[in-house]
């Protein structure tokens, strides 16, 4: 019992750490490709696919950042409230990433672990 406590402590730690991670990476593609529409990178189908896309993941991969950090401060502080604000805004970026497969199932693998955490420690 003890270690699969532990162990949920873990991935929960790794799972914010990952969304940290994740929403600095796409925050930075986001403002990089913000800066190339500015700067006369136009076709037919960027301007409003593109566009539209980029403008979604500058404004969910900041929340996605925000939520890893909520959820690190949440336990380290011992904020059930925090923690939990962290767990359901981390849900909103993967929907966005679909495409990629990859970090939607990692994102909800991890999540069964952050929620059976949140569960244990707080319920």
């Amino acid at each position: 019992m003890c270690l699969s406590s532990e162990y949920d402590k873990i991935c929960t730690w790794c799972f914010a750490v990952w969304n940290i991670i994740l929403g600095l990476t796409w925050s930075i593609l986001g403002y990089l490709a913000v800066i190339g529409h500015e700067h006369g990178l136009h076709s037919r189908y960027y301007d409003i696919v593109v566009c539209l896309y980029t403008v979604t993941v500058c404004i969910c991969a900041p929340l996605h950042l925000l939520s890893g950090i909520l959820i690190i401060v949440g336990d380290w502080k011992d904020s059930q409230q925090t923690f939990k604000v962290g767990k359901n805004l981390s849900n909103l970026f993967p929907f966005f990433l679909l495409g990629t497969i990859i970090f939607p199932v990692i994102h909800f693998i991890g999540l069964g672990r952050v929620c059976s955490y949140y569960e244990k420690r707080w319920k």
